[in-house]
């Protein structure tokens, strides 16, 4: 017989707390007769939470949490929280084990130290961390509920429990064992896991919450066009009703970009064509035009700081001629033959069969963008990253040699995540395609005949850039910078340029207008 006493009581607090200075901003009553009704406001905290009994080492506990706003104005939704771990006695512990296991007694995080419970946090490409609070990247509308910003916590498998047994023999025939922990391990402990919700009014977030660094934009229920092109307003899966709509990816700030979301056509054949580089805007075909594909849109800072909302494009496919990225074997874009070439001679020239080049129509449509230079990292477990550490790495200051991080100019190449990115569906990767990055036109019986560069640069040498390999590639793979690869130009719009009509169908290709 054994008789096991409880190891663990865990506490979940769920608070919601409203912002003081909203009541301002909801009602108004004058002093004269004329009284001023303002809409109600409100919202509401749902937990799914039921607290074990018997929370043991390697334990996982389901506890979800969302908000929803049960009043009639639109809101803003941020989340923090705090962990307690207390003794009996009312101390507390550092909520840290060490490598065996053991609680730690470092205030911080060290190498090998790792938290006794591990919160799993859901819904990541939802819910954007900026300090200590986790913000919905979504605006709230009367009705409608968020997603729950975690699913589960788990008591970490390697925690080691101070525990004591006793053996008792006394009676015949019978062997008693009772157990029972204590000391000043995690056996004998209660965590608290306490959660604060705040709401305000969505057009008052920025004020209230000091500018946070996230931008909270859409709601995930409206049906959004942001420069004439629809945009799922959360990433969804990817089917035939879909692939005419952006779909959005929010990003914390790196070292060289503030939080910002950016919308991106991903799967393997999204309605993103659109008529580029024509003879003139008052004729748009295909005799008159060149077929391009849109990338997305992002907030792209001119090169001065300025941030303005603008559609990204890239040529429908690779030149026939191959070239080099850099004919002296540098992965150093500012100084690399193949942005020379872009910058001057295939955009001064007009555009005919043989010479490629930018008519006057292009050129007057397009201007100065920051292009990032950080180079990614490589592992032998995870390769080139996944498509938001890549974007991190990008936007990084990590370059080979202290090389330039970034460089303003007109035309360039796509970026590596841009590349992985296409592979997202529902939020997460899904099994490798073909991807509409890459051309299938420059396949020959199944084999790769040329490889498209990419503005990334991959590894510590000076020799190695970015290419999209072929098909069934999420990662770009490196290769020397000399080597002869396709060239596909990707330009930046003016941001008073936007869609015009078509339906980004390979059939019917988008047209273009410029806005006074």
């Amino acid at each position: 017989m054994k008789n096991s006493k409880s190891l663990i009581a865990l506490l979940f607090v769920a608070i919601v707390g409203i912002v003081g200075l909203t009541v301002a901003y909801f009602s108004n009553t004058a002093t004269i007769e004329n009284e001023f009704k303002t809409n109600e406001y409100g919202s509401e905290v749902n937990e799914q939470f039921v607290s074990p009994d018997n929370w043991t080492p390697g334990t996982t506990t389901p506890k979800t949490l969302t908000v929803t706003n049960t009043g009639q104005v639109e809101e803003a939704v941020r989340i923090s929280y705090t962990e307690k771990w207390e003794l009996p006695n009312h101390n507390e512990l550092s909520g840290w084990i060490d490598e065996n296991g053991d609680l730690s007694v470092h205030a911080n995080n060290e190498v090998t130290d790792e938290r006794a419970a591990v919160i799993n946090w859901a819904n990541e490409a939802e819910w954007t961390k900026d300090g200590n609070y986790y913000y919905y990247n979504y605006k709230l509308k009367p009705g409608e509920t968020t997603s729950t910003v975690l699913d589960s916590v788990t008591f970490n498998g390697k925690v080691s429990i101070n525990s004591s047994c006793e053996t008792d023999t006394s009676q015949p025939g019978k062997k008693v064992i009772t157990c029972s922990t204590g000391g000043n391990g995690y056996g004998s402990a209660t965590y608290t896991l306490t959660f604060n919700v705040e709401t305000v009014q969505y057009d008052q977030y920025a004020a209230a919450w000091s500018n946070p660094n996230v931008d909270i934009t859409l709601s995930k229920s409206d049906s959004t066009v942001i420069k004439g092109l629809p945009v799922n307003a959360a990433v969804a899966q990817y089917t035939n009703d879909t692939k005419g709509n952006l779909f959005v990816f929010p990003h914390n700030s790196t070292e060289q970009t503030p939080a910002m979301n950016d919308y991106r056509y991903i799967g393997d054949a999204p309605n993103n064509y659109v008529y580029f580089n024509c003879s003139n805007l008052e004729e748009q075909s295909a005799s008159t035009c060149e077929i391009w594909r849109i990338v997305g849109i992002y907030s792209v800072d001119d090169g001065t700081g300025n941030y303005q909302q603008r559609i990204k494009i890239t040529r429908g496919s690779d030149f026939a001629t191959k070239m080099a990225w850099d004919t002296g074997s540098v992965n150093d874009w500012t100084n690399s033959s193949l942005k020379a070439f872009l910058n001057g001679d295939y955009y001064n020239k007009e555009n005919d069969a043989s010479t490629y080049g930018l008519t006057s129509t292009a050129r007057d449509m397009i201007g100065n963008a920051k292009y990032y230079l950080g180079r990614a990292l490589y592992d032998s477990v995870s390769q080139y990253g996944t498509a938001e550490e890549q974007y991190k790495w990008e936007r990084g200051s990590l370059t080979y040699n202290n090389l330039p991080i970034n460089w303003t100019g007109i035309v360039g190449l796509m970026y590596s995540d841009e590349n992985s990115y296409v592979y997202i569906k529902s939020g997460e990767p899904v099994e490798k395609t073909d991807g509409w990055i890459f051309n299938s036109d420059i396949m020959d019986n199944d084999t790769v005949v040329i490889k498209t560069w990419l503005i990334s640069t991959g590894a510590a040498g000076p020799l190695f850039t970015f290419n999209v390999p072929g098909p069934a590639a999420m990662n770009a793979n490196s290769n020397y910078a000399n080597y002869e690869n396709g060239v596909r130009p990707a330009v930046y719009l003016n941001s008073n340029v936007e869609i015009d009509a078509g339906n980004g169908s390979s059939t019917t290709p988008y047209t273009l207008k410029v806005v006074s």
